[in-house]
This record gives C-alpha cells, structure tokens and sequence, in this order.
C-alpha cells in the first residue's frame, strides 16, 4: 500500500509538471473586516503583472456568494506548475517589499482558515469576455473511475458546453481534475454574465446531454460520483 501511494504521489507531481495548470487559494476571511482593501491594492496589481508577463494564462479574485464558507479565492492558471511557481515567487517577493509591515501583519491576523489546491486543467474553452459570477460543481469520483468519467464527459459534456461558450449561454468553462489537495477529484468552473444566465444555460445543456447520451452510460457516469458540492463566486478582478 505504501509503495502504491508513494507512486501515485510520484505520477501525480510529474504530471502537473508538465501540465496546463489551475492552483486555487482558498482563504476564510472575517467579515466585516476590510480584507478585500489589502487584496485589492497590494495583490491582485502583483498577480495581474503576471498575466502580462507572460507568466501566468489568466488570474481571477473570487468573492463567495453561496456555498461553503471560504470567501476570499485566488486562482492562477499557468502553462505548468512550473510557470505558476515562478509567478507566485514573484508576487510574493514583490507584496513583501511594497506591503507595509503592519498591513501584512494586520491582513493575516483575518485569515480564520485557508488552504491550497493545484488541479490538471482537461480542458477550457472561453469566449475572452469576463464574466460576473463563477459557479464551481466539485465532484468525489473514486480514482479507479476517473478515466472512465473523463472519457464520459469528452465525448458528451465537452461539446455541449463548447456551443454553450459560442452560443453566448456562458463566458468560458474549465474541467479540472484534483492533483494536490483536497478530496474533490473533478471539479468545472462555469463562468457566465450572472447566476441568471448561467442557470438558463444549465437547463439548455442539461436538456441536450439528455438526448444526446444513452441512458445506461448516464447510470453509470452518475454513480461514479460518491459525493458533490456546488459554489457560487463573484468575479471581483480578472485578467487573461
């Protein structure tokens, strides 16, 4: 067993080495405190800098709507881990310089929790208009299913939701499977104008997939899930 996991750890960081890459910082702040001040003027000019160099794909600021109780997300998307950690060595080296001492101090003394995820980006398709709200599906699906869930969703979500993105439903959207962190395996980031226009596109792809997939392979995609969650953010900043 120990010699099953410590490759699997093996096979997991080379893999996100070489691969187009999400990481996702997921802060619980105080509310009420002012915390998205800091973030606002110290770090999100930082992480968009990278965007421009090069360095980064995109950067988002997530603010939380509905869901569990993490409210503050950072997400950095980058070519290879790589490249995502020679822009956070960046941002960090650069907030430590221009921050003043007693706002990093006063900023982290509202952090109640935060943890770290990194994901293999599958796939993304975006139509390069940011929208207003990010609605997050996390799914549990056993390992020893997730090729077979991967392959579902290629051959009959990904070109739904493709059209969905040329048709205007929805901004962009991103299937991600977990390589670092947490115990969510898949998760999709839905990005539309507002929850409004999202949930209209939902019911349109939801109705297509219907049709479009047999009902035995839909049975079997759907108990491959042991567990979900759905999040909805607001897009507080935004670059790509």
């Amino acid at each position: 067993m120990k010699k099953y996991l410590i490759s699997f750890l093996l096979l997991a960081l080379v893999q996100n080495s070489f691969s187009q890459t999400l990481v996702v910082g997921y802060a619980k702040m105080k509310y009420g405190s002012g915390f998205q001040n800091t973030v606002k003027k110290y770090w999100i000019p930082l992480a968009e800098k990278e965007v421009e160099k090069g360095n980064l794909l995109s950067y988002s600021n997530l603010g939380h709507n509905m869901g569990d109780g993490y409210n503050n997300l950072d997400v950095y998307e980058a070519k290879n881990y790589a490249s995502f950690q020679k822009a956070w060595d960046n941002i960090t080296s650069q907030y430590g310089k221009n921050t003043p001492a007693d706002v990093i101090e006063g900023h982290f003394s509202k952090v109640l929790d935060h943890k770290d995820n990194i994901y293999q980006v599958m796939h993304t398709k975006h139509s390069g208009t940011d929208g207003g709200s990010l609605i997050a599906w996390y799914g549990k699906v056993h390992f020893a299913d997730l090729s077979d869930y991967n392959d579902h969703m290629k051959k009959y979500l990904y070109p739904i939701w493709d059209e969905q993105v040329n048709n205007g439903g929805i901004t962009g959207y991103k299937v991600l499977n977990h390589s670092w962190g947490d115990e969510w395996s898949v998760v999709v980031h839905y990005e539309a104008k507002d929850f409004e226009t999202f949930q209209k596109a939902w019911s349109t792809a939801t109705a297509q997939y219907q049709k479009d997939s047999p009902k035995r392979e839909r049975d079997k995609y759907f108990k491959m899930v042991m567990d979900h969650k759905d999040n909805i953010y607001s897009i507080r900043a935004s670059k790509r």
